[in-house]
């Protein structure tokens, strides 16, 4: 690529960029450019999709620049060389100011979050987009939608033509209870800014959308899908089948003609009627019946005849199946309609709550913002205005954009394409579709070629492509290369699923001499069955033994293994920024699709002694210190709460021994413990745990709801000598984490409503909506070196010398939802296509399974890109690992990427191509099962 034009200021610039080829160093090299080429910091607006990586960006450009500040001639020289400038007259001593130009202007760099360039409009056009001014940004909702359902609850015990009581009603008996019906209007909820673009300017919502989805059904209210049973010409061909039929007496079809005379019938219903034919020609899969020539037949039937029979079956079938296709159709409009009034009056109670409060959420930010600057009344008054302060603009991970996003982008974009040309204005976009992975946040990669196609036609932007990686050695770019390239003619992989990248471009390097090792470790065998009992064993009391259940240790021996590669690991030689070193804890990355079995590989990192930060759901608050914390404080605001008592008791905190703990539940009396403690503590020594226990508890049991939560908890530290009695008791790998964890509990309680009211119960409700929702982070306590546990989708953007890609031998394993929303917004349109509501495979329209099916599809691909970032984190040394799956699974990732290395070696792909493929044999049989492959190159 060429960095001189693609950093080029006068230059509109698309650029798609591979993992690791330095994205990020690219755009803030820009950034440099333009500010050299005199762009007012103010006028540069750099949109990015996190905080971190917003954050990243202004460290890089403020770092580079006051490097360039304080150089020499020479070193400044290369410098600018280095983000394509030939240095004239004058450039040096311009690139030495411009640190100082930088601290110093009026209006600042913005380096941003698309919610925070959302949030910086809004308060800035707060009237003109109508929203409260100084409105503050919830970031957590749960508590507003539990709120919102228990708002349109009571609103259905209301009488009334405003009541949704009728809708309700249909929606639970469709979705087979409550729970289910909540989760179709939270889906409703969460997709808000589809159902907003879907009904923009419809004065009835519901009704809007109802017209469109009966419009998209082929429906009419005129149809009848049962009215093709009741085809006089239709009953004469049934007649005539049974006739044909009842020359071949057997059983089963006997009982066809059975159920063909009750259909006939003048008074059997038409519902029944169907029943009726649909069991006789359809099988209970609505699949149609077999009915195939045979001698049999055609000797009862008569040859002239048989050929009329089978028409006549295939004839019925195909009827009953278009009956059933429309019956299923006029379903899902029902229930959609009914779903669409339902979700918009819960939608409505949730905005009128957030009003109340002078609150808005993410979703509100996006939309409005999109509203304001393409189809409100004052559009182009605040394009304009914004027009004024955006000389260039820099999107960052273009890919992870969404249709509102793209949407909120476009008049901005268009405004800049057609503008003065004199202000010598910019766009750069840069991104991968391969690294999407985000479509639960409506992310569509799609996009990119989209927005590519548009500044190319709209902005004569240039589109520039890079493939060579700045991150991995040449044994992670080969396994790259073998596993997502020259697929395209070879077929699927069996036993494993598909995850070719289509249009995939071979990588390089410029790290080619750098050592690496790709490895592919055997699998973890399933352990054979549990031998059952025979006949002569005895029985088993179920009072006093309990039932053995065989565990799956297959994901602990997993975990056990790759804590074992790491601690051999560990001290060798890696390459790092100033030479080589030795390989460190924090060297070390683990991934894992989703936290599912993160529990089992954080228990063999901690029998192994590996300081890891973990993946866990709510890691904060599932912390032991944290829970024992927790226990403490409900203890004192609920004296009946027993177990809670006796949890901070045993805690660290007292260390009540067990023995104490049965004295204590063995006491008479009160039902209360703190009650019973009273009595207890009394009698012995003064510094006896529940003696200390007592006049503790009941010291602070006075100060609650008088005096802030915070004020509470940092007496309770002091009192209760928190902080050291817990670093006696933990084992040392674990006390810098308890040491950040208890300071990050105490900065939680100033959080919550700054410190200010002592309202316990209100501080204790918000660590319980955190622990139901992704909660907080651990922290990592001391800095000390770390194995990082991550997802893939928290690792995005990050990197690490050594990567495992764990549990890879398993499938994505969606289970079949049940109720859900089904949207489908093409790239290339202003709203969602369709948006309505879909229930289990068995009752789904042929229309929606099209749609279904195209939606699994981009699925698929997004596994691909999960995969290809998970492979592309590791900077020299990769292991994928996995456990044997059930029978019939799919091997997964691990399936795939192993088949394709022996197919590339297989084709020859490797011939005198340097590093090859080594097949290491399994160490264990047991344990473990076939062969590992392993991909060397260098010398260490």
């Amino acid at each position: 690529m060429d960095i001189k034009l693609a950093t080029a200021p006068s230059r509109n610039i698309v650029v798609q960029a591979a993992a690791g080829t330095g994205k990020t160093w690219l755009l803030t090299s820009r950034l440099v450019r333009l500010l050299l080429a005199g762009a007012a910091p103010g006028s540069i607006l750099a949109i990015t999709f996190t905080r971190k990586a917003a954050g990243e960006i202004h460290e890089r450009v403020v770092r580079q620049l006051l490097g360039m500040a304080g150089a020499d001639d020479a070193t400044l020289a290369g410098m600018l060389e280095d983000i394509g400038v030939s240095p004239g007259a004058g450039d040096l001593e311009r690139a030495r100011s411009l640190y100082e130009t930088l601290l110093c202007a009026e209006h600042e760099l913005r380096a941003m979050t698309f919610h925070a360039f959302c949030q910086e409009v809004l308060r800035r056009f707060p009237l003109e987009a109508e929203v409260p001014p100084g409105f503050e940004l919830v970031e957590t909702t749960a508590d507003l939608e539990t709120d919102a359902w228990r708002a349109l609850m009571r609103a259905l015990t209301r009488h009334g033509d405003e009541s949704p009581a009728a809708e309700m009603d249909l929606l639970l008996r469709q979705c087979g209870g409550t729970y289910n019906a909540r989760a179709a209007l939270q889906d409703f909820l969460h997709h808000r800014s589809d159902w907003w673009a879907y009904t923009e300017d419809a004065p009835d919502p519901a009704a809007f959308a109802a017209t469109s989805l009966q419009k998209n059904l082929g429906l009419t209210p005129e149809t009848d899908p049962l009215a093709l049973l009741a085809e006089p010409r239709y009953h004469t061909e049934l007649r005539r089948y049974g006739q044909l039929l009842g020359r071949h007496r057997i059983a089963t079809h006997q009982e066809r003609i059975e159920r063909l005379t009750l259909a006939l019938a003048p008074e059997t219903t038409r519902d029944r009627a169907y029943t009726l034919l649909s069991e006789a020609f359809l099988t209970a899969e609505h699949k149609p019946r077999v009915l195939k020539r045979n001698k049999a037949l055609s000797a009862s039937v008569g040859e002239r005849d048989l050929g009329e029979l089978l028409q006549l079956h295939q004839s019925s079938a195909e009827r009953l199946l278009a009956v059933r296709e429309q019956l299923l159709r006029r379903t899902t409009l029902a229930v959609s309609r009914a779903w669409y009034v339902c979700g918009q009056r819960l939608l409505e109670h949730y905005q009128r709550l957030k009003a109340e409060r002078n609150l808005l959420d993410f979703a509100d930010l996006e939309w409005m913002t999109c509203r304001l600057l393409s189809r409100g009344r004052h559009a182009e008054w605040v394009q304009f205005k914004l027009d004024q302060r955006i000389d260039h603009l820099l999107v960052d991970e273009f890919q992870d954009t969404n249709p509102t996003q793209w949407r909120l982008l476009l008049p901005l974009l268009a405004e800049m394409a057609a503008g003065d040309a004199g202000r010598n204005r910019s766009v750069f976009l840069v991104g991968d579709e391969k690294q999407s992975i985000y479509r639960f946040r409506r992310a569509d990669p799609l996009l990119f070629d989209v927005a590519r196609g548009w500044l190319e036609e709209n902005a004569r932007a240039a589109t520039m492509t890079q493939h060579i990686s700045w991150r991995s050695s040449p044994a992670v770019i080969q396994l790259v290369n073998l596993v997502f390239d020259g697929g395209e003619d070879d077929g699927p992989v069996a036993n494993a699923g598909d995850f070719r990248l289509r249009g995939f471009r071979e990588h390089t390097t410029h790290r080619a001499e750098m050592w690496g090792l790709a490895e592919m470790l055997p699998l973890i065998a399933q352990a054979p069955p549990a031998p059952v009992e025979t006949g002569g064993a005895p029985l088993r009391n179920s009072l006093e033994r309990p039932r053995v259940i065989a565990e799956d240790e297959r994901h602990r021996r997993e975990g056990d293994l790759i804590a074992a590669r790491i601690m051999e690991l560990i001290g060798q030689p890696i390459a790092g920024e100033r030479g080589v070193r030795p390989l460190d804890y924090g060297d070390a990355m683990i991934l894992l699709r989703d936290r599912n079995h993160a529990h089992a590989y954080e228990a063999a990192l901690r029998r192994a002694g590996v300081p890891y930060s973990g993946a866990g759901r709510a890691t904060f608050l599932d912390c032991l210190e944290v829970r024992d914390l927790v226990h403490l404080l409900r203890a004192l605001i609920a004296p009946h709460d027993n177990l809670a008592l006796a949890s901070a008791l045993r805690a660290p905190i007292f260390s009540v021994p067990d023995s104490d703990l049965i004295r204590l539940a063995q006491a008479g009396g009160s039902p209360s413990w703190i009650e019973r403690l009273t009595g207890i503590a009394l009698a012995d020594a003064t510094e006896e745990p529940l003696a200390r226990a007592r006049r503790l508890l009941a010291r602070w049991d006075a100060l609650v709801d008088r005096i802030p939560v915070h004020d509470l908890v940092d007496r309770i530290y002091n009192e209760g000598d928190v902080a050291s009695r817990y670093q006696s008791a933990a084992p040392p790998h674990l006390r810098s984490r308890i040491e950040a964890n208890l300071k990050r509990f105490l900065e939680l309680a100033l959080d919550v409503d700054s410190g200010r009211y002592p309202s316990l119960m209100h501080f204790l409700s918000v660590l319980e909506t955190m622990a139901q929702t992704d909660g907080d982070q651990a922290p990592a306590g001391d800095g000390r070196q770390r194995v990082r546990l991550l997802t893939i989708h928290g690792a995005k953007g990050l990197e690490a010398p050594v990567v495992f890609l764990a549990d890879a031998a398993r499938g994505a394993g969606e289970r079949e939802r049940g109720v859900r929303a089904l949207i489908e917004w093409p790239v290339a349109e202003a709203r969602p296509r369709h948006f309505h509501l879909v229930g289990k495979k068995a009752t789904v329209d042929g229309a929606s399974g099209e749609i279904i099916a195209r939606l699994e599809m981009a699925a698929k691909n997004e596994e691909a890109n999960l995969l290809y970032v998970a492979l592309t984190r590791a900077k020299q040394v990769l292991y994928v690992s996995g456990c044997e799956p059930g029978r019939k699974q799919s091997r997964g990732w691990y399936g795939f990427v192993e088949e394709r290395l022996r197919r590339a070696e297989a084709a020859g792909r490797l011939a005198g191509v340097r590093p090859g493929i080594r097949h290491i044999p399994a160490a264990d049989g047991r344990g473990v099962f076939n062969t590992c492959i392993s991909i060397e190159h260098g010398a260490r």
